[in-house]
């Protein structure tokens, strides 16, 4: 099959480009021409989600599915602009270019557009969940979240068919990459003092290029599936991180009152930073997820946190992030 890729450059894009790109052809979208997808022998292509006429050149004449990585995330109000061209623009060009090429669609969007539960002891978060985040005003759940709804009401009315995929935090051999795992790594080395008092779900970097490829054979038009792994405490995510790299975990609980007061502070100031609104609701609230769904119909069975975790740390130690 001739396969598309966006985001092909990124942490998740490049295990996904390098897992198809066995058994398919597989054109590796990348924004920029200076930029590389490092081993993954496959053909590159250039193009801008934001730009149309880009897409359908990189595309060319035969694509037989799109899977959709590219996205920006961010917790900065600054960045509310960029992440709903990225988040929703760009994926408007995707279904224009789907239905255009009469492709298939898997589309990557986060867990986060499902929601978040407030307290630990709340059921677990579903696909079919009341999403308890609308009206917050926050631009990186609410980019994700009509991104998807954009994916979902084109592929119910018959316009493309189409997957929506809602993966944890994914972890694995590269991730220490992203701009947003600055604190893993400040973790992983032993200088991370403070944790705080949320819950997050995750996953393995291979179980989602898995279920990716399952959902490309079993999943239904115009579903959502949870590609999530465990549930667990940030504090157990830090730790984890520490430990796994021979380091001192973090001991220090912030308060959560403390945390909100400075944050209000922060957004009414101005200021840019991790202590923005969104930042600190995410790492207050408890991002925990039933994958039932997902293990019944795409064959989900993921690996243990702590084994991403130690391919994560693993990862950083071989390429000098942790020196």
């Amino acid at each position: 099959m001739n396969i598309l890729i966006t985001g092909a450059n990124g942490f998740l894009g490049l295990h996904v480009v390098r897992r198809l790109n066995e058994n398919h052809h597989v054109k590796a979208l990348i924004h920029e021409k200076r930029e590389e997808v490092e081993d993954a022998g496959c053909e590159l292509v250039y193009g801008d989600v934001l730009d149309f006429s880009s897409l359908l050149k990189a595309a060319g004449e035969n694509i037989d599915w799109i899977i959709h990585v590219a996205g920006a995330m961010s917790s900065s109000s600054a960045d509310k602009n960029r992440l709903f061209r990225v988040n929703v623009e760009g994926v408007e060009n995707i279904i224009k270019l789907a239905k255009s090429k009469k492709a298939k669609l898997i589309h990557l969007s986060s867990c986060v557009a499902v929601g978040t539960n407030f307290t630990a002891k709340a059921p677990l978060l579903s696909e079919e969940s009341v999403n308890e985040t609308i009206g917050k005003n926050f631009s990186n759940y609410d980019s994700k979240r009509i991104g998807e709804e954009l994916v979902l009401k084109a592929s119910r009315e018959k316009d493309i068919f189409a997957v929506v995929l809602n993966p944890g935090l994914i972890y694995g051999a590269g991730d220490a990459r992203k701009t947003i795992r600055k604190g893993n790594i400040k973790a992983a080395k032993g200088n991370l003092p403070f944790y705080t008092s949320g819950g997050v779900n995750v996953i393995h970097v291979n179980d989602v290029v898995e279920s990716i490829i399952s959902a490309m054979e079993n999943g239904r038009n115009g579903e959502r599936y949870l590609i999530t792994g465990d549930n667990i405490t940030i504090n157990e995510l830090l730790s984890s991180l520490s430990k796994a790299a021979g380091a001192r975990p973090p001991k220090h609980l912030l308060p959560n009152f403390l945390l909100r007061t400075l944050s209000s502070l922060h957004d009414a100031l101005g200021l840019k930073g991790e202590l923005s609104k969104e930042n600190i609701f995410s790492a207050t609230t408890f991002h925990w997820y039933d994958n039932s769904k997902a293990r019944k119909e795409l064959g989900l069975n993921p690996r243990s946190y702590r084994e991403a975790i130690a391919d994560s740390v693993d990862w950083m130690k071989k390429n000098h992030y942790l020196s």
